[in-house]
C-alpha cells in the first residue's frame, strides 16, 4: 500500500504487514487533481512545489494531512495520488482492495466541495438516537430542514464510490468546503439512514462492518447503488465489490457486462434468492428478459428473504444457464407455463412468496415469460406453496425476446400552465430515456401488440417539497380493421413520497396493487383509484385514444380526503356514474394531455 507521509508529502510504500496507521480521504473528484506523478516529482526537487501546490486539489491533500497530524497519524491515503494509474495491474488491485483500506483505516475525512464553508455543524440533538420513521412523524425541525438541505443533496451522496466509503470506515468525519467540521457518522446515523436508505444498523456498526453486510440481503444493498452513479458504466459494478465480499478482474471496456459478472461473483458465495427478485425498471425491454439484473436500479428495498429460508440447494450459472432446483407452480395457461418460487418475499407482506414467470422451450429450458402488465417478478399466496413440485431447473441466462411490432409513440403532456397546478412542478420522470424535458412530454413506444402494455410516471412536488407520483399504463389494442388503440388508464400514489422513494417503486406498487386486484373500476364513466395510502386520492379518467393523431385530454383529480370537499364517500361504496361524475368537478384538475404519432 502507497501512503503519504503527512508531514513531508512523500510517497512511502508498505507491505501489508507493515501498514501504520493512516488516515483516508473521500470525496468527488473535481478539476486540476493532484496524481501519482504529481507526487513524485515533489521528490524530485523543490522546483515542482509551486506547480503542485498550485492546483485546486492539492487543498485536499493538505487539510487531510494536517487533520490527520492533529489525529495522531502520521500517514494518509488519497485515491487521486496514490495509485498509479498507468498500470492496469495497480489499478485492478486497488480497486478489489478498495473497501478493506477505507473499513482499515483510524480516521476517514468526508470532503463535501459544494458545502459551503461559513456552513455550521449539524446539531447533534436532532438526530442521535432517533429512528428513521419518528423523524418523519415530527413537526417541522432542524432535522426537517437538514434533511431538504444542500448537506443531504450533495454530490459525494449521489456517487457509487462513496457508497462503500460511507460503510467502511469505523470513524468518519465531514467537512464543508473551507474543511469546516459538518459531524461524524456516528452523531448522523439517522440523517444518513433517511436520505440513502441505508439501514441503521449497517452504519452504526463500528465493530464488525462485515458481519453487518451479512445481515443485509442482496436486493436491499443493491437498492442503496440504485440512484447512485458513476462515470464508467464498468464502476457501477466495481464500486459494489467490498458491499458484496468479492473480487473479479477488472475490465474496462467491457461495459455492462460487469455488473452482470459481479453478480456471477455474489452467486457463486450466496444462497440469497433475492439476487433474482428485481423488477421492472428504467432499462430496455431487452434487458428484461434475463435472469441478472442488467442495472443495480432493478433492485427494490422492500425484497427480503424469508427469516427460516427453505433448504432449496446449491445453484449456479452454467452455459445453458441458471442451473437451481425450485418448487414449481404450472398455471392453466398454453405452454405449461409456470411459477418458480423464490425463497424471498416483500417485506411489507409475509402471505406471499414471490415467483418467476417461466415459459419451457423445446430443449427443456425454460425463458423468463416476462409480462409488463404484472411485472417481472409476481406474488404467489403461500397457501398455493403446498401444490408445488420441486424441479431441476436450468433458466436461460438471455430469453427469447417477442417480436417487435409496428411501434407507435403515445405523448404525455402534463399542462403546467393551469393556475390551479402551478405550485406542482415536475422533478423525476420515468422512464428517464423517453422524457423530453423541453416540452414537458413522456414519449412511450408500445409494440403494436395486445399482449404488451407501457407504464410511466411523474413526480409532482409542491413549494414544501412533498411530492406525489402519477403513473400512467397505456394498453394497446389491435383492431379488426388493422389500426391499433391505445386504451389509457391513470392512478395516483396516494401517499406522499418519502424522499428515498424513487419513481420505480412507485410503479412496482401500481403494478402490485392492479396483479391483487386493489384497483377498482367506477360505473361505465371508467374512473380508476388505487388504494395505496391513507389520505391522498385520486381518479382518472380512462381514455381511448385513436392511432391516427388526434389528441384528447385526461382529467387526473388529486384530492385530499380530510378537505371540505371530500372524495370518501365516492370511495366508501361503488358509486353511480352520474355521482362520480359530479365529485370530479368539484375537485382540482391536473389536466393531462394525451396524443399519439
Amino acid at each position: 500500500m502507497r501512503l503519504i507521509n503527512a508531514r513531508t508529502y512523500q510517497l512511502e510504500e508498505y507491505l501489508d504487514s507493515d501498514i501504520p496507521e493512516y488516515a483516508i480521504l473521500s470525496h468527488t473528484w473535481g478539476k486540476n487533481e493532484i496524481f501519482f506523478q504529481d507526487l513524485q516529482a515533489l521528490s524530485t526537487g523543490s522546483r515542482y512545489w509551486d506547480r503542485v501546490v498550485g492546483k485546486e486539489g492539492f487543498f485536499k491533500i493538505k487539510y487531510t494531512c494536517q487533520q490527520a497530524i492533529r489525529d495522531g497519524l502520521d500517514y494518509a491515503w488519497v485515491d487521486t495520488c496514490c495509485i498509479n494509474k498507468s498500470s492496469s495491474a495497480e489499478i485492478s488491485e486497488a480497486i478489489n482492495s478498495m473497501f478493506q483500506w477505507y473499513m482499515r483505516s483510524s480516521k476517514c475525512y468526508v470532503y463535501l466541495s459544494d458545502i459551503p464553508s461559513d456552513y455550521g455543524e449539524i446539531p447533534l440533538s436532532e438526530q442521535a438516537g432517533s429512528s428513521v420513521e419518528p423523524a418523519r412523524r415530527r413537526r417541522p425541525s432542524k432535522y426537517d430542514a437538514m434533511i431538504n438541505g444542500p448537506f443531504a443533496k450533495c454530490r459525494w451522496l449521489t456517487r457509487g464510490w462513496t457508497l462503500q466509503e460511507l460503510i467502511a470506515p469505523k470513524d468518519l468525519t465531514f467537512y464543508g468546503s473551507g474543511w469546516n467540521f459538518l459531524g461524524t457518522k456516528a452523531s448522523m446515523t439517522a440523517l444518513l439512514s433517511t436520505v440513502t436508505g441505508i439501514d441503521q444498523r449497517v452504519l452504526g456498526d463500528s465493530t464488525d462492518t462485515k458481519e453487518s453486510l451479512r445481515s443485509v440481503c442482496v436486493a436491499q444493498k443493491m437498492s442503496w447503488a440504485a440512484k447512485r452513479r458513476t462515470s464508467k458504466i464498468e464502476d457501477e459494478a466495481y464500486c459494489l465489490l467490498g458491499l458484496f465480499d468479492v473480487h473479479m478482474p477488472i475490465l474496462y471496456g467491457e461495459g455492462k457486462g460487469a455488473f452482470i459478472r459481479l453478480q456471477e461473483e455474489i452467486i457463486k458465495s450466496s444462497d440469497d434468492h433475492t439476487i433474482f427478485a428485481w423488477n421492472y425498471c428504467d432499462i430496455e425491454q431487452e434487458s428484461q428478459y434475463t435472469v441478472l439484473a442488467p442495472s443495480s436500479s432493478c433492485f427494490l428495498k422492500n425484497v427480503v428473504q424469508w427469516s427460516r429460508p427453505r433448504n432449496s440447494g446449491p445453484y449456479a450459472m452454467t452455459n445453458r444457464g441458471l442451473h437451481i432446483s425450485l418448487p414449481v407452480i404450472y398455471q392453466n395457461r398454453p405452454k405449461d407455463s409456470c411459477f418458480a418460487l423464490l425463497d424471498c418475499h416483500y417485506d411489507d407482506d409475509v402471505t406471499g412468496t414471490l415467483a418467476l414467470p417461466l415459459t419451457p422451450r423445446s430443449d427443456n429450458t425454460f425463458d423468463i415469460d416476462y409480462d409488463i402488465s404484472r411485472g417481472r417478478v409476481v406474488r404467489i399466496d403461500l397457501g398455493l406453496e403446498t401444490t408445488a413440485m420441486t424441479r431441476d431447473l436450468y433458466i436461460r441466462s438471455q430469453s427469447n425476446v417477442p417480436d417487435r411490432g409496428p411501434q407507435l409513440t403515445c405523448q404525455f403532456h402534463i399542462n403546467r400552465d393551469d393556475s390551479k397546478t402551478a405550485s406542482l412542478r415536475i422533478t423525476e420522470y420515468y422512464p428517464s430515456r423517453i422524457w423530453d424535458a423541453e416540452n414537458h412530454r413522456l414519449r412511450l413506444t408500445s409494440n403494436d401488440s395486445t399482449s404488451l402494455e407501457t407504464w410511466a410516471a411523474v413526480r409532482l412536488q409542491d413549494s414544501h417539497e412533498r411530492a406525489i407520483g402519477v403513473v400512467f399504463r397505456v394498453s394497446p389494442q389491435r383492431r379488426p380493421e388493422g389500426t391499433t388503440t391505445f386504451k389509457v388508464h391513470g392512478w395516483v400514489y396516494m401517499q406522499t413520497m418519502r424522499p428515498e422513494m424513487t419513481l420505480s417503486h412507485v410503479v412496482d406498487q401500481v403494478i402490485r396493487g392492479c396483479a391483487s386486484a386493489s384497483a377498482y373500476e367506477y360505473g361505465n364513466h371508467g374512473s380508476y383509484t388505487l388504494a395505496l395510502g391513507r389520505r391522498h386520492s385520486m381518479v382518472a379518467t380512462n381514455t381511448i385514444v385513436n392511432g391516427n393523431g388526434s389528441e384528447t385530454l385526461m382529467n387526473v383529480t388529486v384530492a385530499d380526503r380530510y378537505s371540505p370537499c371530500t372524495l370518501r364517500r365516492v370511495f366508501g361504496a361503488t358509486p353511480k356514474p352520474s355521482n362520480a361524475t359530479e365529485t370530479l368537478s368539484k375537485e382540482k384538475d391536473l389536466r393531462t394531455s394525451v396524443s399519439t404519432d
